[in-house]
């Protein structure tokens, strides 16, 4: 997917096939930061396609965000080939925060994609209650009280976290609507730059004084019901995240450090990355809108939110 030589001042990055967003794109992606962290010398970064393959939406807006980090963190350009200029030019917008307006996800369009820079824990509360309010609207829900309580505590937490964990005073949100095989899907993503989640637990289990028998994958860890290293912490985390997507068979990836989770309605696993390492953690989940077939209930045995199959007695 990537092909990549250093040469002097210069790192090259060429995209020679297709590119769909998924974890194997985010993999390659991940192999530039060690490079350029070993590499004092880079000061370019130069990155072409090869003819007129495709990249879609999502995987554009990671290349926007990623020579954005390198300038704003080390002062390293990139220079992008003309044709690909031009089209993360014509598909990404970039705002702060404040320019939020979910009015632009009221109708199916995905051609462009709008990017937001978000500087504090404060500036994400209408950007949640947006994404909220926009799966329920495209939603069939019962007892629909529940269930925006729910989204909102869950999906805020993946914002929380990435106000708290980030170093460089930011961090960013975008989504993107497509139409899959003929089912239109919502895909939410959340970055920061800063502590990675391995960091983070092999600092907890330090200072907590927590020996392990075996070495257990620190994602895999923090996925886990009840665990988290932020104190004060309400309690919701990833493994509520991670109950609600499989209930409505959604799509889950985490990328942090050299690490990478992810689920889909058929598996879940989480990976060691190698020769590659994100700095900060990546968030990004996919849900169904639109689906006919099932209904959003809250389940209040087990706090969580499911699908269930519509029959005519619901009607």
């Amino acid at each position: 997917m990537f092909k990549m030589n250093y040469n002097g001042g210069l790192l090259g990055v060429i995209i020679d096939e297709n590119i769909n967003f998924n974890s194997r794109f985010l993999k390659e992606v991940s192999r530039i930061f060690p490079i350029v962290d070993k590499n004092d010398e880079i000061t370019q970064i130069v990155i072409t396609q090869l003819g007129s393959i495709y990249i879609d939406n999502i995987s554009l807006t990671y290349l926007y965000n990623i020579c954005a980090y390198f300038y704003k963190k080390k002062g390293i350009k990139c220079m992008v080939q003309k044709i690909l200029y031009n089209r993360i030019d014509n598909t990404i917008k970039s705002y702060d925060a404040d320019k939020y307006n979910f009015i632009e996800m009221n109708e199916i369009y995905v051609g462009k994609i709008n990017y937001y820079t978000l500087y504090g824990e404060n500036e994400f509360t209408h950007v949640v209650k947006g994404i909220t309010d926009y799966i329920l609207s495209k939603s069939i829900v019962h007892k629909k009280n529940k269930i925006e309580e729910f989204l909102k505590t869950t999906i805020g937490e993946i914002f929380s976290n990435a106000s708290y964990h980030n170093q460089i005073k930011e961090y960013y949100f975008f989504q993107d609507s497509s139409l899959i095989e003929g089912e239109i899907y919502l895909t939410v993503n959340v970055i920061d730059y800063g502590n990675t989640i391995i960091a983070n637990v092999n600092k907890y289990f330090k200072e907590n004084n927590i020996v392990e028998k075996t070495r257990e994958k620190r994602i895999d860890w923090a996925i886990k019901q009840g665990n988290t290293t932020r104190i004060g912490s309400g309690g919701y985390g990833l493994s509520t995240l991670i109950q609600y997507l499989k209930n409505v068979n959604g799509k889950l990836i985490i990328l942090s450090g050299n690490e990478i989770y992810e689920l889909s309605p058929k598996s879940a696993n989480t990976t060691n990355l190698e020769n590659a390492s994100f700095p900060g953690t990546i968030v990004s989940f996919t849900v169904h809108l639109y689906d006919l077939d099932n209904y959003l209930e809250y389940d209040t045995d087990r706090n969580t939110i499911q699908t269930r199959s519509i029959n005519l007695n619901d009607i």
